[in-house]
C-alpha cells in the first residue's frame, strides 16, 4: 500500500473501470483487422489510463501527487474524445477518416498534455488547486486552455453522436447495426453530461470529474457490442448481402406486417420511403404477394409490373422462429427469362413433334387412286399427289416436263428424247 493514500470507494470503482476498458480493449485488439477494431482498442486503452491517473488521484494525500496523477491521466482522457469520434466515423461510413480531419481531431489534445505538464510556467489550464477536506478530491480552478480543450470534446463528442444518430436512423428498422449506433449514442451522451455536472455549482460531490465515473458505461456498453460480435464481418457481410440481393426480399412479423425491406423490394413496390411501409400489414404493401401467401403454401409464381412491362416472379416463403420472435421471410426471384427461355424450348419441342408426326404419316401405307394417282387422306376425301406431300412434308413442287412425256405427247412436231435430255 503506498504511504498516506487513501482508498475509499469512488478510487475502487475507478480500479474496476480500468480493469473492464483494459479487458475489452484486448478483446478488440484481437480482431484489430475488422473496421475500427483497432481505434476501438485505443480508445479503451485511453480510458483505462484516464481511469487509472483518477483513482490515483482520488487517493492521493498532497497537491503535489494529485496533480502529477492528474497529469498522467490526461495522457488517455485527452485523445478519448478524439478516438471515439474517428471510430465514430470509420464505424458509421465505413470507410479511414482523411489525414486533415484526424490532425484537427487532435491538435488540441496534444496541446492539452503538452500544456497540462506545463501548467506550472503559465498556468493557463488549472489557475489554483486544493483538496477538499471531506473528500479528499482535487478543486480546481480553470485556466481559459481547459475551456478551449472542453468546448474541443464537446464538438467531437457531439459529431460522433451525430454520425451515430444518422446511421440509426438510415438502416433498416430490424438491423443489428441501427441498435448499435443507437447504443453508443447513448453511451456517448452520458460522459457530456458528467462533464456538464461536473461543471455546475449543483455538483453534488464537489471535486467529483462524473465524465470519469461516466466512463464505466463506455466500458459496458463496448463488451456487449465486442462479445455481441460487433467487429466481425459476418453480421456486415449479411448485411451487405441483403442490401444488394437481386431478389426482392420482405420480413414479415407474426401478425404479416412488413418490418424489413431490400432496397429491389422497396423499387418493386414503389414504397421509397419507410413510413410508407414499416408496421404496415402486407395486405396494403404488396397485396398481390399477401393473395399468393393466402392461397396455398410452398412455392408460387405471380406476374408483378417493372418499368411498365410484365415480369414473372417466383416466391418462396420461409418460417422464421428465433426465441420469441417469429415471422416469415418471402423472397421474389426475377424468373422471367427462365420463363421465355421454357417458352421457347416448349415451342421448339411442339414444332420437332408436328415435323416427326408429319415423317411418320409418310412412312405408313397410304391409298392411291391407280389411274389419276390422288391420295385419300384421313377424312376420306382425295387429294392431289402434289398437295398431299406438301401439306404433310412441307414440300413445294415446281412442274416441269420428262423427256419421255416431251417425245409421246409432242413427238408429231419432231421433238425426240435426244434433244431434251441434255436440257
Amino acid at each position: 500500500m503506498i504511504e498516506g493514500y487513501l482508498f475509499g470507494l469512488p478510487t475502487l470503482i475507478m480500479f474496476a473501470t480500468m480493469a473492464a476498458s483494459m479487458a475489452v480493449a484486448i478483446l478488440a485488439w484481437r480482431q484489430r483487422r475488422a473496421q475500427g477494431a483497432s481505434i476501438f482498442a485505443l480508445l479503451l486503452l485511453g480510458c483505462a489510463l484516464w481511469s487509472f491517473g483518477f483513482a490515483m488521484e482520488a487517493a492521493a494525500p498532497t497537491t503535489s501527487q494529485k496533480i502529477f496523477w492528474c497529469k498522467l491521466g490526461y495522457l488517455g482522457s485527452a485523445s478519448a474524445p478524439s478516438l471515439f469520434f474517428l471510430f465514430s466515423w470509420r464505424f458509421c461510413l465505413e470507410r479511414e477518416a482523411p489525414l486533415k480531419l484526424i490532425a484537427a481531431a487532435f491538435f488540441v489534445p496534444l496541446m492539452t498534455v503538452l500544456l497540462a505538464w506545463s501548467n506550472h510556467l503559465h498556468h493557463w489550464h488549472w489557475t489554483t488547486v486544493e483538496i477538499d477536506p471531506t473528500t479528499n478530491l482535487s478543486v480546481y480552478g480553470h485556466g481559459f486552455w481547459y475551456w478551449v480543450f472542453d468546448a474541443h470534446n464537446a464538438v467531437v463528442m457531439l459529431s460522433a453522436i451525430v454520425l451515430l444518430l444518422r446511421m440509426a436512423l438510415s438502416s433498416p428498422f430490424s438491423s443489428r447495426r441501427r441498435r448499435r449506433a443507437g447504443l453508443l449514442a447513448i453511451a456517448a451522451v452520458l460522459p457530456l453530461l458528467g462533464e456538464l455536472l461536473y461543471l455546475t455549482p449543483y455538483n453534488p460531490i464537489r471535486g467529483l470529474d462524473w465524465s470519469s465515473l461516466l466512463i464505466a458505461t463506455s466500458a459496458i456498453v463496448a463488451w456487449t457490442l465486442v462479445s455481441g460480435r460487433m467487429f466481425e464481418l459476418l453480421p456486415v457481410a449479411r448485411e451487405k448481402l441483403f442490401e444488394g440481393a437481386a431478389e426482392a426480399v420482405l420480413v414479415l412479423d407474426s401478425e404479416d406486417h412488413v418490418v424489413e425491406l431490400n432496397p429491389r423490394a422497396r423499387q418493386l413496390f414503389e414504397r421509397s420511403s419507410e413510413a410508407s411501409w414499416l408496421l404496415h400489414p402486407l395486405a396494403e404493401v404488396a397485396p398481390m404477394v399477401a393473395d399468393v401467401l393466402n392461397d396455398v403454401e410452398g412455392q408460387r409464381d405471380l406476374t408483378l409490373e417493372v418499368d411498365g412491362e410484365p415480369r414473372h416472379w417466383s416466391l418462396s416463403p420461409t418460417v422464421l422462429n428465433e426465441g420469441d420472435s417469429r415471422g416469415r421471410l418471402i423472397v421474389l426471384h426475377d424468373v422471367t427469362t427462365r420463363r421465355e427461355l421454357e417458352a421457347k424450348q416448349q415451342t421448339l419441342i411442339d414444332e420437332l413433334s408436328e415435323a416427326l408426326s408429319e415423317v411418320q404419316t409418310l412412312r405408313e401405307l397410304m391409298p392411291i387412286c391407280s389411274s389419276c394417282h390422288k391420295i385419300r387422306d384421313d377424312e376420306a376425301g382425295w387429294t392431289l399427289l402434289e398437295q398431299y406431300v406438301e401439306q404433310h412434308a412441307g414440300m413445294t413442287f415446281t412442274h416441269g416436263i420428262c423427256p419421255t412425256c416431251a417425245e409421246r405427247l409432242y413427238g408429231e412436231y419432231g421433238i425426240c428424247r435426244e434433244d431434251l435430255e441434255d436440257l
